[in-house]
């Protein structure tokens, strides 16, 4: 494939994104190390009936070290590598000046970000976006739209009373609840193992496997999108 510096940009900066995580990874262990081998200093000497009463106490502490400022940080990072395949892939087609002709009776709305640039590639430039890709593209979306409006925070009901986004689970007592989500996100999310019940809430909770897959999704996606337009 000819040298084509869109192509050599998003792939460094993808490059770029997976060495920030391996960093990211690195300190969310880091500093989980150090304040387990704190708390474990300062309760040292103490008894058991002591140091039952101090890990109690800083329970909170514990479980924002161990998950919610993991889920906090790679949520982020599924955000971030969001926007930047959708700002590439639009950017992608306006360097390929890709118009849609309208007639005066035509009344389309062609969508924002993503879902916009399938559009134009698929009727401006006849190509679509390999069907494996899109899909992935899809509930990467969908993951990515709960994490930022609902805060990763799944809803759910004892009452199945809209069967088609509920989704029956088990909670921790066995009891089945109703997950407001539709079955296909629901899928994708268990696949990648991204549900967490935290003993009130499920939550989407990105790890660090999953944002591994993220980059090297995106430069499949990326390389085979260059790829196939590299006649340019």
């Amino acid at each position: 494939m000819p040298f084509n510096i869109g192509h050599w940009i998003v792939t460094y900066e993808l490059k770029q994104m997976g060495r920030y995580l391996d960093l990211l990874y690195i300190a969310i262990q880091d500093n989980q190390k150090h304040f387990y081998e704190s708390i474990e200093q300062i309760a040292r000497d103490m008894t058991t009936e002591e140091k039952e009463e101090f890990y109690q106490f800083h329970e909170d502490d514990f479980i924002e070290a161990s998950r919610d400022f993991p889920r906090l940080l790679f949520s982020s990072f599924v955000v971030s590598w969001y926007s930047f395949t959708e700002s590439h892939l639009i950017n992608f087609c306006k360097g390929r000046n890709l118009e849609i002709a309208l007639s005066i009776q035509d009344n389309e709305h062609y969508g924002k970000g993503i879902r916009r640039a399938y559009t134009f590639l698929d009727r401006a430039a006849n190509y679509k976006i390999d069907n494996i890709h899109w899909q992935e593209l899809k509930h990467i979306g969908k993951t990515r739209n709960r994490l930022v409006h609902e805060n990763g925070r799944l809803t759910y009901s004892h009452v199945n009373n809209s069967p088609k986004n509920n989704v029956p689970v088990k909670a921790l007592d066995q009891e089945t609840v109703y997950l407001h989500v539709d079955s296909d996100l629901h899928r994708y999310l268990q696949a990648h193992n991204l549900i967490e019940f935290t003993g009130l809430f499920y939550y989407i909770t990105p790890n660090f496997d999953y944002c591994k897959h993220l980059v090297d999704f995106g430069m499949e996606f990326f390389v085979k999108l260059y790829k196939d337009f590299s006649i340019d």
